[in-house]
């Protein structure tokens, strides 16, 4: 009899044991999924920063005119000489991207 008692306080004793560490690991899970969920969270808004900065820092086409109203806006503060080669500059990367 002795024995048997042994054997069902072992056993009383694993179960508490069991409980104890699923109610551990339980936290430990929920933790993890918090700071999963922190990190896709701050991924997103990683990724939406960036999108906006490259929304700011794409290139740009001028039209005709706006490409007039520019090289006018530079050849009234600037030499004729860099306007001149500025409009060359502008050709030259039109043309190169039409090609």
């Amino acid at each position: 009899m002795p024995w048997n008692f042994i054997a069902l306080l072992g056993g009383v004793v694993a179960v508490a044991a069991l409980y104890f560490s699923a109610t551990h690991a339980d936290r430990e899970i929920a933790e993890a999924n918090a700071r999963a969920a922190q990190l896709e969270k701050d991924a997103a808004e990683a990724r939406l920063k960036l999108a906006e900065i490259e929304n700011l820092t794409a290139w740009r086409r001028l039209r005709a005119d706006q490409r007039e109203q520019l090289t006018q806006a530079i050849r009234d503060h600037l030499p004729p000489l860099i306007v001149i080669q500025l409009n060359r500059l502008i050709l030259r990367r039109q043309r190169s991207a039409l090609i």
